[in-house]
């Protein structure tokens, strides 16, 4: 009996949900008009950057800048090794010709010698004798040339024949001779301009 009331209720439900939607498919309107749109939305979040692009072309190279200013002196390096040694010169001229010669003439008290012949600038002593022995008058320096003049006083000379000798300093050396007196009229005992060795 209980399970019958049951089914009759249930039965009773569901002829009643379906009266009731009937009903309201049968009291349903018309359409009404379209609202106003919506606000627009919030704006969404930025996307993930791109992927870098290709690298451009190199640009055209600019102007050379000014020069900078000169740096300062480097210390100096070191000595280079000497050098092998120059080839040996050759000899020089002898100071004096081996022509070297004197002429000697007497004047009164005075006895002037010429010579010629010496070392250029030598200084030349003249001696009245030989080379070994004799009297030193004085010296003359001679010229570029090697010759020379000098004037010596002599006083009351003994007659005969008397040698006059001449050395240089720088090779040359001559002899001569002069008379005094009786003996004028013979042999001077030497050549004018002998040289001495």
């Amino acid at each position: 009996m209980k399970g019958l009331i049951q089914k009759k209720a249930k039965a009773l439900i569901i002829i009643g949900t379906m009266l009731a939607l009937m009903a309201s498919f049968a009291c349903e309107g018309a359409a009404g008009t379209a609202g106003e749109p919506g606000l627009p939305g919030l704006p969404g979040n930025p996307g993930n950057p791109g992927a870098p692009g290709n690298p451009g072309a190199p640009g055209e190279p600019g102007e050379p800048g000014p020069a900078g200013p000169q740096g300062p002196a480097g210390p100096s390096g070191p000595a280079g090794p000497e050098g092998p040694a120059g080839v040996k010169g050759a000899s020089g001229a002898s100071g004096a010709t081996n022509m070297a010669g004197i002429s000697v003439s007497l004047s009164g008290s005075t006895l002037s010698v010429h010579g010629g012949g010496f070392g250029s600038g030598a200084k030349v002593t003249v001696t009245l004798g030989n080379l070994t022995s004799g009297d030193v008058l004085g010296s003359a320096d001679a010229d570029d040339n090697g010759a020379f003049t000098v004037d010596f006083a002599l006083d009351n000379p003994p007659d005969g024949v008397h040698g006059v000798t001449a050395i240089g300093t720088r090779g040359g050396a001559a002899s001569n001779a002069f008379v005094v007196g009786a003996s004028s009229g013979g042999s001077s005992g030497a050549v004018a301009g002998d040289v001495v060795r």
